[in-house]
């Protein structure tokens, strides 16, 4: 909308996410049809079109859309009814597309997982194959605690030098600080 001399511009706001416009987005990646997303998610179509353009999340080709959505994606994990890190516990990444789950004690010996990118995750599953065979004992749980405790060092023993060079870097920031009383 154009101001008159004098006038202040006045645009709209833009349109903010909700779970319907994120479920018409959904929609709209399945048929291609704005309106028919839009009307199936229960919200007008008008607004639907705005969140789009104002969000830059998709682009009309002839008769249907292609959605462009290039914002960040989150993934949330939930474990025994907490919201968990979403990052690599060992580097740190965090791109949810790589994050992938580690069975620190070996698959099937034990439900604790810890979160790790693939690249992590590789190294620490490649290092568990040098563990001793599954070997049924008269204390089984005795042998879980000990691949529990393998797994847990096989993941340190890889994070140990940047450990290492933060605990370096601390000492010398931490000298380095002028205390003031």
């Amino acid at each position: 909308m154009l101001a008159r001399a004098g006038e202040a511009s006045v645009r709209p706001k833009p349109i903010k996410s909700d779970d319907r416009l994120e479920s018409a987005l959904k929609l709209l990646r399945q048929f291609g049809n704005q309106s028919r997303a839009a009307k199936e998610a229960g919200v007008s179509a008008e607004r639907f079109r705005r969140f789009l353009k104002d969000n830059a999340l998709a682009e009309r080709r002839g008769r249907f859309w292609k959605v462009t959505d290039q914002r960040q994606r989150e993934m949330l994990v939930v474990s025994r009814g907490e919201v968990q890190r979403r990052d690599c516990g060992m580097c740190g990444e965090s791109d949810w597309r790589t994050i992938e789950q580690h069975h620190v004690a070996d698959y099937g010996r034990d439900e604790t997982v810890a979160l790790l990118c693939r690249n992590c995750h590789r190294k620490v599953s490649d290092d568990q194959k040098d563990h001793p065979a599954p070997f049924v004992s008269g204390e089984p749980m005795l042998e879980t605690i000990g691949h529990f405790l393998l797994g847990l060092a096989d993941m340190l023993r890889t994070i140990a030098p940047r450990l290492q060079a933060f605990g370096r870097w601390l000492i010398e920031y931490a000298r380095g600080m002028q205390v003031t009383l």
